[in-house]
């Protein structure tokens, strides 16, 4: 795009929305990462004899074009309609969850990921996306890889959402497996538990309290880790959370940081957990006091 064409979609945008024109340095220009980052690119057209402009210039015939585009001191926009876009970080947060999804189903692969990736950055960039266009995206992210986890898991133990009379054999699964079970019931709670027959393979248990949600009671039975079962299991419990509208979803652990780190979970401080989530039944468990506390934040 030229400044004049930037220029021109401006008042339709402002005051509404915040732009930034970023300009890069006298010698080398912007980074690809910086370049990555705008969502128009613009270029100066010039004398083919003399093609380059220094920064000092660049800025001057940007700034000239606002103005006139702007009508100098005379014209005022009306920008009542105009749609509040959404910002660098909602956009970043998208982008990484698109691209994501699209590692896990091979389609960004090899030495062209990062071209690729980087071009849609640049239509999606073009699209003057607003906040609600982002939710309507991570929903189909989120759908894509529901349907992909599914797939994986077709072979193994089917998984389905636990009923009141399960709540024993999951227990008991809990226990067998060290993690506590306290405090654990149907209410306000919704059970995921994995079967082949008559054995149980594997069960989590997402809580949920006000805008946030507590994973907890993530537990496979020795005969079926290692097969994914467990990411399965904790990909279904977030992907519900994010079906209600959760914006994050925290959990107490004492030895599968790594695990869960893995699916995107990050360490938090204590102080970072809503009052309600630390009110919760597994909260006030013994080995609340040692289990470390960590969180992912949902788009």
């Amino acid at each position: 795009m030229t400044p004049r064409q930037v220029a021109e979609k401006l008042p339709s945008l402002l005051p509404a929305n915040e732009v930034a024109f970023v300009y890069g340095r006298e010698i080398s220009g912007l980074t690809g990462e910086e370049l990555d980052r705008c969502q128009w690119l613009v270029s100066i057209p010039a004398s083919e004899v003399f093609p380059s402009l220094n920064l000092a210039q660049a800025v001057l015939v940007c700034s000239y074009e606002l103005f006139v585009a702007a009508g100098g001191e005379e014209r005022k926009r009306d920008s009542a309609d105009a749609p509040a876009l959404a910002g660098p970080q909602l956009l970043e947060r998208f982008y990484e969850h698109l691209e994501e999804v699209l590692g896990e189903i091979r389609f960004l692969v090899g030495d062209q990921a990062p071209a690729i990736m980087r071009t849609l950055r640049r239509i999606f960039g073009r699209a003057a996306l607003e906040p609600r266009d982002l939710k309507i995206l991570h929903g189909i992210l989120a759908q894509m890889d529901w349907y992909r986890r599914r797939a994986l898991s077709a072979a193994g133990p089917p998984i389905r959402w636990a009923a009141e009379k399960d709540v024993p054999e999951i227990v008991s699964l809990l226990e067998t497996c060290g993690l506590p079970a306290a405090g654990l019931s149907m209410r306000n709670t919704r059970i995921l538990l994995a079967r082949r027959e008559d054995e149980i393979a594997g069960c989590v248990a997402v809580e949920f309290y006000e805008d946030c949600a507590l994973l907890r009671s993530l537990a496979v039975a020795e005969g079926y880790r290692g097969s994914g079962l467990g990411r399965s299991l904790a990909g279904d419990a977030v992907a519900e959370a994010r079906r209600r509208g959760m914006c994050a979803v925290f959990l107490l652990t004492t030895s599968a940081q790594d695990f869960f780190a893995r699916l995107g979970f990050v360490p938090v401080g204590r102080d970072e957990v809503p009052t309600s989530i630390r009110r919760s039944p597994e909260w006030s468990e013994s080995f609340c006091a040692t289990a470390g506390v960590m969180r992912l934040g949902l788009p």
